[in-house]
């Protein structure tokens, strides 16, 4: 018999876990990350979260810490990386910064269109500001 791992093997495992963690890019830029606990009985306390911060297979930063959630419940973790990352930005990295009034949302492509026609998608807008409301 074929004792191989099989691909369906990590999708039941996938579908099967008890800790569901999600981060948005406004909050990986404040050191955040957002968890469900979706177990019956276990608490998040009684494992070790291990974590890395890795830039082109290079690892920056580890840590291990443990957070008190409760089964069925969610939170919101801060975890110490900021503190690791690089003061300048990388030789060679994309970065973009638009500026313009917005006159529309597509919420379908999750795009914002500004006054030029400049298109941004949603999920990668980090901050924005406004002089006129004040943030």
């Amino acid at each position: 018999p074929d004792c191989d791992v099989q691909p369906e093997l990590y999708e039941v495992k996938y579908i099967y876990q008890n800790f569901w963690f999600t981060a948005s890019n406004t909050d990986l830029a404040q050191g955040n990350v957002h968890v469900y606990n979706e177990s019956l009985f276990d608490n998040l306390n009684q494992y070790e979260l291990v974590w890395t911060l890795s830039e082109d297979d290079t690892e920056l930063a580890s840590g291990k810490e443990r957070f008190d959630v409760k089964p069925r419940e969610e939170a919101d973790l801060s975890l110490p990386f900021l503190e690791e990352l690089p003061d300048g930005r990388k030789a060679g990295g994309a970065y973009e910064k638009a500026a313009g009034q917005v006159i529309g949302i597509d919420g379908y492509e999750r795009v914002l269109f500004l006054e030029d026609g400049t298109k941004i998608p949603i999920a990668e807008i980090i901050e924005i500001e406004s002089p006129d409301i004040g943030i």
